[in-house]
């Protein structure tokens, strides 16, 4: 195997996804520093926009969970889990979408190398606002503990 790709990792691994200077897009990475700080026997990473670099931190995996600010037509705050299969990247319609479709086209790859780790898990907080500006909604900053308590729950 490339030295490129690890060996099997057991730690499960968190990547908080958003840009923290977009508003609520910036709740997946609120997330992981809650979860960070917490020291809950996992891995955490930041990501603001996932693409092919992504494969070298999910490759070797048992678990790998995503938290995102994403649409789904829920209440703003909305916390939902969901599973690789149930998303759909923007444009591509559905009910559940994720704002960056580099990570979905990154999934893809990684599985047609055969690298794919046992288990993807998404964690999706249904965003009121995304723009220019720090920090988030009240909305979403309420909803970003209960995503934490969740995933912390998971792991």
């Amino acid at each position: 195997m490339c030295a490129l790709f690890r060996t099997q990792v057991s730690k499960p691994l968190v990547i908080g996804i958003g840009n923290t200077l977009m508003g609520d897009d910036g709740a997946g990475a609120r997330v992981v520093d809650i979860l960070r700080a917490r020291r809950c026997g996992a891995e955490f990473l930041h990501m603001p926009t996932p693409g092919m670099g992504l494969i070298t931190h999910v490759t070797g995996r048992e678990k790998v969970i995503f938290v995102d600010a994403a649409e789904f037509s829920g209440k703003p705050g909305e916390v939902r889990r969901a599973e690789r299969k149930d998303l759909v990247a923007v444009g591509n319609g559905g009910s559940l979408t994720l704002h960056d479709k580099g990570l979905l086209a990154a999934l893809d790859y990684v599985e047609q190398l055969g690298l794919l780790p046992g288990q993807i898990v998404f964690y999706c907080i249904q965003k009121k606002t995304v723009g220019p500006g720090e920090g988030l909604s009240e909305e979403v900053c309420s909803a970003v503990e209960k995503a934490a308590d969740l995933i912390e729950a998971e792991l």
